[in-house]
């Protein structure tokens, strides 16, 4: 048989009325309690009659109290067992008996169901400080458990800011096209030595210091002989509150630079019309520039310029994408293009500039009607249109 004051958990051996062990502080065995109950917490042995556990301070939970018994007094036994059960119903309290009886029954029931400790007794036993607690506390903590630590703060990218999403601008016609009619100007180009006074064309407004995309013809005529030695143009628009109003010069230009293969020039505004400097706040309204290679059959085009049918006033025309000319480089439109019209604006349907209108194919050597609209894609102005931009700082 192993030695009562054997620690359990350590294995030393300590006095023979020793409770708790030297080394480890856990509760020993003694011959008045040799039976043992261990900690639910720490799995610490405790005494069976032990409240609260020697080495965590656990309470343990107190056993059920024993239900309450009841015995008949002594004189039910010798009285009532010794007569016959006939003769006490025979006589008038019989029925009085039972009645008792069944009473008695059910007060005995509910005695038992009711706890027999007191409740202020169970409230001290739960608050009272328990008493088996070892008078020496260990300071240093067992080699199993670790000191509580901080948290560690989480990245700060899990908590970054959500991004501003910036709501897309709808698209506005009626306010694209207007636009785009005070961008389109009529120029005058003065003829010197010939039978004619002019040529009249259209063009488009490009920066808004006053570089202007037309055609190379309104300069040029089929012999590649200049109008006038200065290559000079007026430029004629709308008053800026009545658009509806004949076209009325402005300013003087002069050209700066031809594609006479594509049909192409780019103007310059120089002079007031009276020949006095331009203002120093000179902000023209401009055209934005579109993509010609995204344009396909049947899209809508739209032609603006000032031909001379019809008066000297704004004119818009409207088609669709007729087809294409891809060797020469034209775009096809059933659009009205008259003469004036060369060198205004073909607009898509978002009215971005995507081409020049140059000419009106016709077939009459063929003795066939109607007639077809070219256009010169966009894409060929390319390099007048950054020189434009480059200049003007835009």
């Amino acid at each position: 048989m192993s030695n009562p004051n054997r620690c359990p958990n350590c294995g030393t051996v300590n006095r023979a009325n020793a409770r708790f062990c030297a080394n480890c502080r856990a509760a020993l065995s003694t011959p008045l309690t040799p039976t043992l109950k261990t900690c639910p917490q720490c799995i610490s042995p405790n005494r069976m009659d032990a409240r609260f556990c020697a080495n965590c301070g656990h309470v343990f939970s107190a056993a059920p109290a024993p239900l309450a018994t009841f015995r008949l007094p002594q004189w039910f036994y010798t009285r009532v067992y010794s007569v016959p059960v006939w003769t006490l119903l025979a006589g008038g309290s019989g029925a009085i008996l039972v009645l008792l009886l069944l009473i008695g029954a059910v007060l005995i029931r509910g005695r038992n169901t009711l706890p027999t400790t007191p409740i202020a007794t169970v409230t001290a036993n739960v608050t009272r400080a328990p008493t088996e607690i070892p008078t020496e506390i260990p300071t240093a903590l067992p080699a199993t458990l670790e000191p509580t630590r901080a948290p560690s703060p989480l990245p700060s990218s899990t908590f970054a800011p959500t991004a501003t999403v910036t709501p897309i601008p709808t698209f506005d016609a009626n306010a694209a096209r207007e636009r785009a009619l005070r961008a389109t100007v009529k120029i005058i180009v003065q003829a010197q030595g010939r039978s004619f006074d002019s040529v009249t064309g259209s063009g488009s407004v490009i920066t808004r210091r006053g570089y202007i995309l037309t055609n190379n013809h309104l300069f040029y005529d089929d012999n590649g002989r200049p109008y006038n030695a200065q290559f000079e143009a007026l430029i004629a628009f709308p008053p800026r509150g009545d658009m509806k109003s004949d076209a009325q010069i402005q300013y003087r230009a002069v050209l700066v630079e031809n594609d006479a293969e594509r049909d192409l020039a780019l103007l310059r505004l120089t002079a007031r019309r009276n020949g006095g400097a331009l203002p120093a706040t000179l902000e023209l309204e401009t055209i934005p520039i579109g993509d010609s290679d995204a344009v396909n059959h049947g899209d809508i085009l739209t032609i603006v310029g000032y031909p001379g049918i019809g008066g000297d006033s704004l004119t818009l025309t409207s088609g669709n994408v007729s087809g294409f000319l891809e060797r020469e480089g034209w775009i096809k439109t059933d659009a009205e293009i008259n003469q004036g019209n060369s060198g205004g604006p073909a607009l898509n349907a978002n009215y971005e500039l995507i081409g020049v209108a140059s000419a009106a194919s016709q077939a009459d050597q063929f003795d066939l009607q109607g007639k077809l609209g070219l256009v010169r894609p966009i894409k060929f102005a390319s390099a007048l249109i950054d020189r434009a931009k480059r200049e003007s700082g835009e």
